[in-house]
């Protein structure tokens, strides 16, 4: 008769089974097959120019470096734009005038230039692929540094002078003599000076670290990644982000005041409806970013909710920036460029009228 044991703790090993027929597959499958992010990684790749490097694990890099790529063909289609009507404006007396505000324009877009460049210290992956293999191994604290650098030329160099900038174009927009070169120059970073010094000063220099909490002063977090590895996270401070705040209040209420002058000698709605938008897309981009900019301090890099507050404040920059050029740059070159073919031709007009007259007054000779 057949005993049947009853294993109650289970320490008793299955009988092993035979193997399958099937071939199963090998280990050296499993080791070459890419993960599922592998495929969009690749497609996302595609679409980016060649010599950048691949895009990192976090989703927030992926957009900051497409964010990053509209500003840079926006900036290159601006300078062609520019340098288009300057060349015109060799042979035409007609875009003399409006064409001697060119290094400002070109000022102002090598500045954005600029300012999307640095906002790739600001991602942990591009730094290791861009700056790191150049430099020698940087320390944390280093890399600490390198962060408040990117704070002090964000925050206290670039988006000042740009908005500097902006001001400065629409001012001399109802201007009827254009200031010189090293005068325009000299009032721009006149603007954006004691931003920059208030910048370096609470960043670098500032003696109440020691009786202030760390969120006031910290520009970086060191956190883990999702493979476990150590990464240098650059944050803005509460004090940094308080003087790019006052000099937001004071730059918010001096262009209001630049456009309501434009408003009144604007010659027709499409002037009036741009300038309209130009403002309200500052009155509300450069609040909402302090804003961001307080909220980012609060929230632990690496997350989602500090990712999403980070995008949101470069995304909002961004807008600013991306109208100013488009309402102070692109439009007004393409107005003047075509202009001068409306020009061009109603005089072909009036020339060819004129031959015909002359012509009719030459019949008419004959005939008596």
């Amino acid at each position: 008769m057949r005993k049947i044991l009853f294993d109650p703790i289970g320490t008793t090993l299955p009988p092993s089974l035979p193997p399958s027929p099937s071939p199963s597959p090998s280990q050296s499958y499993y080791n070459n097959a890419s993960p599922p992010s592998e495929n969009y990684d690749s497609f996302y790749n595609y679409f980016l120019p060649t010599g950048l490097p691949v895009a990192g694990d976090s989703a927030s890099e992926k957009a900051t470096i497409s964010i990053i790529f509209i500003l840079l063909i926006l900036s290159l289609f601006s300078l062609l734009f520019i340098f288009h009507l300057r060349i015109r404006s060799q042979w035409s007396h007609h875009l003399q005038k409006f064409s001697s505000a060119w290094t400002i324009r070109i000022l102002l877009v090598i500045l954005v230039s600029f300012w999307a460049f640095n906002e790739i210290l600001r991602l942990p992956y591009f730094r290791k692929r861009l700056i790191y293999p150049h430099l020698r191994t940087l320390s944390l604290p280093e890399e600490a540094n390198l962060c408040k650098i990117y704070v002090v030329l964000s925050l206290g160099l670039y988006q000042p002078a740009i908005l500097a900038t902006l001001l400065f174009l629409l001012r001399i927009s109802v201007k009827k003599r254009c200031p010189s070169q090293l005068s325009a120059i000299t009032k721009v970073g006149s603007m954006c000076l004691p931003v920059l010094l208030g910048q370096i000063f609470v960043v670098f220099y500032s003696p109440l670290q020691a009786q202030l909490p760390g969120i006031f002063y910290r520009g970086s977090v060191v956190s883990k990644d999702w493979h476990g590895h150590k990464n240098v996270y650059c944050t803005y401070p509460w004090s940094s982000t308080i003087v790019f705040a006052c000099f937001g209040m004071s730059y918010t209420l001096g262009f209001s005041l630049s456009c309501w002058k434009v408003l009144s000698v604007a010659i027709n709605r499409s002037i009036t409806y741009r300038i309209n938008y130009l403002a309200m897309t500052i009155n509300a981009t450069i609040p909402l970013q302090v804003v961001l900019l307080a909220l980012s301090a609060l929230m632990s890099p690496g997350n989602v909710a500090f990712e999403a507050i980070i995008i949101a404040m470069f995304f909002c920059a961004a807008i600013c920036v991306i109208v100013g050029l488009g309402t102070l740059v692109v439009k007004p070159t393409a107005d003047a460029l075509a202009s001068v073919v409306d020009y061009h031709r109603s005089n072909g007009k009036v020339h060819s009228r004129m031959m015909e007259v002359d012509q009719k007054q030459e019949e008419n000779g004959q005939k008596q």
